[in-house]
């Protein structure tokens, strides 16, 4: 059976960083073991380009690919 685990992050952005750098310790850790990430871009109003900002940064910042949802 798959493990699914659910990470909800309340904003992306803050003041100082870049997208998801102010949570990346966390984030790493919680998606240690992980292989891909399901992303739901529905906290934008162009929800293509934000998964297009979101994957680009799972892939620098963890080495993960995303499927967008």
């Amino acid at each position: 059976m798959i493990k699914r685990r659910l990470l909800l992050l309340s904003s992306s952005y803050v003041h100082g960083y870049g997208f998801l750098e102010h949570s990346q310790d966390h984030i790493r850790e919680f998606f240690k073991n992980c292989k891909q990430i399901a992303f739901i871009p529905y906290a934008a109003k162009d929800m293509d380009e934000y998964a297009k900002i979101a994957s680009a940064a799972f892939q620098k910042l963890f080495n993960l690919p995303v499927v967008s949802v």
